[in-house]
């Protein structure tokens, strides 16, 4: 699969949350949820929000990683949401940490 028809995927679809399938863990989903309801979002707007923040945010190192696993054909749009997912995760604690 290449990033156009996964980022096209991931754009056009109308459930993210049906998208991750047994790619995201149960810890991540109870993350993203609790996040989600401090944002005062849906799971699925906050999903999105990781989706469009990962496309205008991320560090390079970020895209390699992507990159990297559709390279290897183990990246499927659920897959590719999930990461997008953690990073915001990430990036959301990270900014807790430094203004909490």
């Amino acid at each position: 699969m290449n990033l156009g028809t996964v980022l096209e995927t991931l754009r056009r679809a109308p459930d993210p949350i049906a998208l991750v399938g047994q790619d995201l863990n149960l810890v991540t989903l109870a993350q993203a949820s609790a996040a989600a309801q401090r944002h005062g979002e849906s799971l699925g707007d906050y999903l999105q929000g990781a989706i469009v923040g990962f496309l205008d945010h991320a560090s390079e190192e970020d895209w390699a990683q992507l990159i990297g696993r559709l390279r290897h054909g183990d990246c499927s749009p659920g897959t590719c949401l999930n990461l997008m997912l953690k990073r915001r995760l990430r990036q959301e604690d990270r900014h807790a940490c430094c203004h909490g």
